[in-house]
């Protein structure tokens, strides 16, 4: 199996349905290409009815039930299950291109991590398309992180499995804002060769959520992403 999508769940009734569809609908790969692990994080409303529904039919779905112990946890839950030689976090409120996984996984042979663009909505439906740099090299890649240019979410690139197993590259629960950078940077150091693709819009990243602890900013969120 070559990829492993991973996808936390927690009180996203009114987009579950859309993430799924788009990540189950993908005509130019098979069922055997990848895996769906959908971690339920003690989800408190219909999420996981509409889960069961969307998946009931298709056989590469293996969902994990825990009790709510927020976003790093659940990341790391679906981690530890994922068989896939690579792993793709996929937010519960955002959706995918129906050609992202063909696109992607036709890099993965000789990358460790490939980095795609996305395409942002906005209240009203407004969109944005948001590019990734190209990459010239191992150092330019870092520079690029550091720059937050790329890094900045976990769900914006594919990422080697191996790499990350053999070195317990785990998210930190005790870190709520920047988590994903973090991640992302403690990841890069053990990658060989890397890959951006600017003009591959694959993931539709949704702004649109305004409960999303993306779209809201605190003294305490700005504190713990410059820590």
């Amino acid at each position: 199996m070559k990829l492993s999508l991973i996808i936390p769940v927690y009180n996203v009734e009114q987009y579950i349905a859309r993430c799924l569809q788009s990540c189950l609908c993908q005509p130019h790969v098979t069922a055997d290409d990848y895996e769906l692990v959908i971690v339920n994080d003690g989800t408190r409303d219909d999420s996981m009815k509409i889960v069961e529904e969307q998946t009931k039919k298709h056989s590469n779905v293996t969902i994990i039930n825990q009790h709510n112990q927020g976003l790093s946890m659940a990341r790391n839950a679906g981690l530890r299950a994922a068989k896939g030689e690579y792993v793709w976090f996929i937010d519960s409120d955002d959706w995918l291109t129906e050609d992202a996984l063909a696109v992607c996984l036709e890099h993965t042979p000789e990358y460790d991590t490939v980095c795609f663009s996305f395409t942002l909505y906005f209240v009203d439906n407004k969109r944005h398309n948001q590019p990734v740099p190209a990459v010239k090299n191992l150092k330019h890649f870092f520079r690029l992180q550091i720059q937050r240019h790329v890094g900045q979410r976990a769900c914006g690139a594919l990422y080697r499995r191996s790499i990350i197993a053999k070195n317990k590259i785990y998210f930190d629960p005790t870190i709520i804002y920047g988590e994903d950078w973090l991640w992302h940077m403690r990841v890069s150091q053990f990658c060989k060769k890397v890959m951006t693709l600017p003009n591959a819009f694959c993931y539709k990243y949704n702004l649109m959520n305004m409960s999303s602890c993306t779209n809201t900013m605190s003294p305490r969120k700005i504190i713990q992403q410059l820590q």
